[in-house]
């Protein structure tokens, strides 16, 4: 809800390569299946295209309309406590005859494709960004044209379940939503509260899903498009292009049936396989960031990085690189 105060904010971060949605091509469905194996006319022949597939059932759904011996990159980072995805990916390539394609992120990939990034997008990276990226780079070097890749379905279909475990009131989902509380970490911070009051409902109330479909999507899709955009290669992701065509059924979502419609699609194409629960893209951040003091930049608070997660402090090293990149 904060941010800190630098000459470099005078760069007008509203637009560039943050991505926004066209809104007037969403395509309201209420089947899923009918609307997906469209994405195909926005990457026609000749182009080359790949996908993106972690072990989760968006990119495995797109995976399935894939043609066979289509490339399928998985990202797979080294260090202890990192989630390990590419055997679950494995068994949607071979249930497709998709080539399966690793690609391993080391803290030294990351480090180089973290820098790379933020003099690319003028911004400190989002932590997801630099494997995208790696795989984005991998991709273009094998010759691909097009990355299909599936990123939107939690927004558009009722994924984020902690954000809609209840009826927030403005206050409640503010703090729910901040990641890392900048009062805690800076010494100047700068009140932020404009980004939510556009769907604040009277005195005490916010319309949370109009947030988590607008501005955390829009900014939570920077992640791969920003990285494709560096690279230099054509993207896709169809669920973009869909909303419900009805309400989203909460009560349904909160009782454990998250992206109900995603998952009917994924029973449809993998029968008799489980339905895997989400999982964030994983990093090792602890374990890269466990030697690290903290930033010593004046801009920050002294001692800031007690008590904070892996993917915090990933966080702050990321801000003060980017300061350090821009040299204010």
């Amino acid at each position: 809800m904060f941010i800190a105060r630098t000459s470099f904010l005078e760069k007008d971060f509203s637009t560039g390569s943050i991505p926004t949605y066209p809104g007037n091509k969403k395509s309201p469905v209420l089947l899923l299946w009918i609307l997906i194996p469209s994405y195909e006319d926005s990457c026609p022949p000749p182009k080359t295209a790949a996908v993106f597939l972690s072990g989760g059932m968006d990119s495995a759904i797109l995976a399935s309309y894939m043609p066979k011996g289509t490339k399928a990159y998985t990202a797979r980072c080294i260090g202890t406590g990192t989630i390990d995805e590419t055997e679950r990916a494995a068994v949607y390539c071979r249930a497709y005859g998709l080539e399966h394609v690793i690609v391993d992120v080391t803290w030294g990939d990351y480090l180089q494709a973290m820098e790379e990034l933020m003099i690319h997008d003028g911004s400190p990276i989002i932590p997801n960004e630099p494997q995208a990226y790696l795989m984005a780079k991998k991709a273009k070097a094998d010759g691909v044209q097009c990355i299909v890749y599936g990123d939107c379905a939690d927004t558009e279909f009722g994924g984020m379940t902690k954000l809609l475990a209840k009826d927030w009131d403005f206050d409640g989902f503010v703090e729910r939503f901040t990641f890392l509380d900048p009062r805690k970490v800076l010494k100047n911070p700068v009140d932020m509260g404009e980004i939510f009051e556009p769907y604040r409902k009277g005195d005490k109330g916010i319309d949370f899903i109009s947030f988590i479909a607008g501005p955390y999507a829009v900014s939570a899709a920077g992640a791969l498009t920003n990285a494709m955009d560096a690279v230099g290669l054509e993207f896709v992701d169809p669920y973009e292009h869909c909303c419900l065509g009805e309400p989203l059924d909460l009560q349904r979502v909160r009782s454990g049936d998250s992206k109900y419609l995603v998952r009917d699609l994924f029973r449809q194409r993998y029968p008799g396989m489980e339905v895997p629960e989400k999982l964030p893209m994983s990093r090792p951040a602890d374990a890269w960031l466990k030697d690290w003091e903290g930033p010593k930049r004046e801009e920050f608070l002294p001692g800031c990085i007690e008590g904070l997660t892996g993917e915090q402090r990933l966080l702050l090293f990321s801000l003060e690189r980017f300061l350090d990149l821009i040299g204010v």
